[in-house]
């Protein structure tokens, strides 16, 4: 799914930083500031708004194809948490989809971590 997205991502970022006015880029370089000095200080904070929106965009399509996975074939199969580091047959989207229905504060927080970890994969 990191894959699918990447080039979307990658698309976004780059119109974001030349959204950044050049005269942003011409001020820091007249400064004395090193060319890696003014795009880390000067354009990637005024980008990073349009970076993150692109991002939270992009970020809908991965998640929206795990829905099926989860619904029509594969969550009949784990119907227990791995005992392992290595099991037979689990995916993450589908031990978060078990979890959500067993109570416990600890399965909250493997859940809320699992959350995270999926999210950021599929960012990066």
């Amino acid at each position: 799914m990191a894959i699918l997205i990447l080039p979307m991502v990658i698309i976004v970022t780059q119109e974001a930083l030349k959204a950044v006015p050049n005269s942003y880029r011409e001020g820091s370089l007249a400064l004395g500031s090193t060319p890696w000095q003014a795009i880390r200080f000067r354009c990637l904070p005024n980008a990073f708004s349009g970076i993150l929106t692109g991002m939270i965009c992009r970020y809908r399509a991965p998640i929206g194809e795990t829905a099926p996975l989860i619904a029509v074939g594969a969550w009949p199969n784990v119907t227990s948490l791995p005992t392992s580091a290595n099991p037979k047959y689990t995916v993450l989207p589908i031990l978060i989809f078990n979890w959500r229905a067993k109570p416990g504060r600890a399965l909250t927080r493997r859940r809320a971590g699992a959350i995270v970890v999926l999210i950021s994969l599929c960012c990066y």
